[in-house]
């Protein structure tokens, strides 16, 4: 929060929201009088430990029992685990999200991208073959894998698009964490 005195912009002492102005345009306002009403901020919404409501930076903060308990725990993009919001923000896009899937009329349809989509293996794979990725994960001295999609899946993809939000994960392990998209 940033206060104006006169041509000089100041930096304020606390973290929130003004949640009431309490002068008019036109006011004298008296040394030490009280203009605004404040509300401290709850950290709905952190990325990289920083409050993308207010700009504080968390680490720095020493956050008292009401406002860790509100303040961004739940993780909500999956290729972005940094980004995290609160339980009541998480909960309140979830309805909205639910709400929109009805007027959509569409369910969600979670597909395994492994041994369902794609087929991969680290057995002897000749490297002629067509339609086949061949990769290695961690450089020159790592193992070969080999993948391929699965027959039909480009049209079978393509036809539950139209019936289904499409969330396509996989249950290997990178980091200990399942990935999604």
């Amino acid at each position: 929060m940033c206060l104006y005195d006169g041509d000089r912009k100041q930096k304020a002492n606390v973290v929130g929201t003004v949640s009431e102005l309490l002068v008019k345009e036109d006011d004298v306002i008296n040394p030490g009088q009280e203009i605004i009403r404040y509300q401290s901020c709850t950290h709905p919404e952190v990325m990289k430990d920083l409050c993308a409501e207010c700009g504080e930076d968390l680490r720095k903060l020493n956050l008292d029992s009401q406002a860790s308990t509100q303040k961004a725990s739940v993780s909500m993009v999956h290729a972005i685990p940094e980004l995290k919001v609160s339980a009541a923000r998480a909960e309140k896009l979830g309805k909205a999200h639910e709400e929109q899937l009805i007027g959509n009329r569409k369910l969600v349809l979670l597909v395994d991208l492994d041994q369902t989509i794609i087929h991969t293996t680290n057995d002897s794979v000749p490297t002629e073959l067509a339609d086949i990725h061949h990769f290695q994960l961690y450089g020159a001295n790592s193992p070969w894998y080999h993948t391929k999609l699965r027959p039909h899946t480009a049209e079978f993809l393509e036809r539950i698009a139209n019936l289904y939000e499409l969330h396509i994960c996989t249950f290997g392990m990178y980091n200990n964490t399942m990935l999604c998209r």
